[in-house]
């Protein structure tokens, strides 16, 4: 018998004084909540069913949990141990047969919290310089408490909860996630873009940083260079000690090195970074070997402050025990 004619043979019993035989002739409703909604792994999620309807014409809840591994029960409990996203299905059995059935479907993220990236464009420039920042490709990239449907907010889903932008001037903005449950929404908030001006020059870095909806943080960083119409004449570095030895060859035997080490000081009036160049010379007071060295070119030195570096130099004319002195030059990383 087709779903309709039953749907037709109920209003008769009705009609006929049978109230108890309406519950049997109507769809079952599969509903259930989980609890947590992820986390790191090994996450153990609760799955509880119990608000499915009605309870007397469910014969049987059975759980897909999007891993490859099935359940059944009202409340069941499963522990997801590699990061992914799972979309778990309960699919609750009716007495009255397949037609009566229902599903539902609800995700499962097991991460160890936001992969934040994003863009800068310009990251070189003039000063001003207008930067927009971008991280669009960031996960999780949802900014909504709730998804979304004709029928209104339905759920609970992994968001972000907190985004921090630091523009590396002493400039920062955060945005907190209050977001009110709301069926549409028409200028959604933006909080992964990001537009900056840059008034000085400088090597800034920015750092964006997101906390999740299960408090985990993750963060990036880039670096925007932005220069003067003129070269920045109170940028400077100082090497304060520089030492070398020739490496024992019993320690380092497939090749054999300088050993480089020392502290560069900021001496300018601005946070850059540096880069060095060591120069070996032989006896005789010849150029035997020059490498260029980056000890702070990713991270800048503030002013007045020190930088250890350390390094090997491996590519000379003669064997390290020749070299009777290294000459180390400092110079900016980054010429404004």
């Amino acid at each position: 018998m087709s779903r309709g004619l039953v749907k037709r043979a109920c209003v008769l019993l009705l009609g006929g004084g049978l109230l108890l035989g309406v519950a049997a002739c109507l769809p079952v409703d599969a509903v259930f909540v989980l609890t947590p909604i992820g986390g790191p792994p090994p996450v153990e999620v609760t799955f509880d069913a119990s608000a499915s309807s009605p309870a007397g014409a469910i014969t049987f809840y059975e759980w897909d949990f999007g891993d490859g591994t099935v359940g059944e029960g009202i409340v069941v409990n499963h522990t997801y141990t590699q990061l992914g996203e799972y979309w778990v299905t309960l699919h609750c059995h009716s007495r009255d047969g397949s037609a009566y059935d229902s599903r539902t479907s609800r995700m499962v993220v097991c991460t160890n919290g936001p992969d934040v990236t994003f863009t800068a464009t310009p990251s070189t420039g003039e000063v001003p310089l207008r930067v927009v920042f971008d991280g669009k490709e960031t996960t999780p990239l949802a900014i909504s408490r709730y998804a979304f449907s004709w029928w209104g907010p339905d759920r609970e889903r992994y968001v972000i909860q907190t985004v921090q932008w630091d523009f590396g001037d002493g400039a920062t903005t955060t945005w907190e996630n209050d977001l009110e449950p709301q069926l549409f929404q028409l200028r959604p908030p933006r909080p992964l873009y990001a537009t900056h001006t840059y008034s000085a020059p400088g090597a800034y870095t920015v750092t964006l940083t997101i906390t999740d909806s299960f408090g985990l943080t993750g963060s990036a960083e880039r670096q925007v260079i932005v220069g003067g119409s003129e070269p920045n004449p109170t940028a400077g570095f100082t090497v304060v000690s520089a030492f070398w030895e020739a490496t024992d060859e019993e320690d380092d035997p497939e090749q054999e090195c300088l050993s480089i080490w020392g502290e560069v000081r900021n001496d300018g009036a601005v946070e850059a970074g540096c880069q060095l160049t060591a120069t070996a010379y032989d006896a005789s007071d010849n150029p035997v070997g020059t490498i260029t060295n980056w000890p702070a070119a990713d991270t800048n030195i503030a002013v007045g402050s020190t930088q250890a570096f350390a390094f090997l130099h491996c590519a000379l004319s003669v064997l390290p025990a020749q070299v009777a002195r290294v000459e180390v030059e400092v110079t900016d990383a980054v010429q404004f």
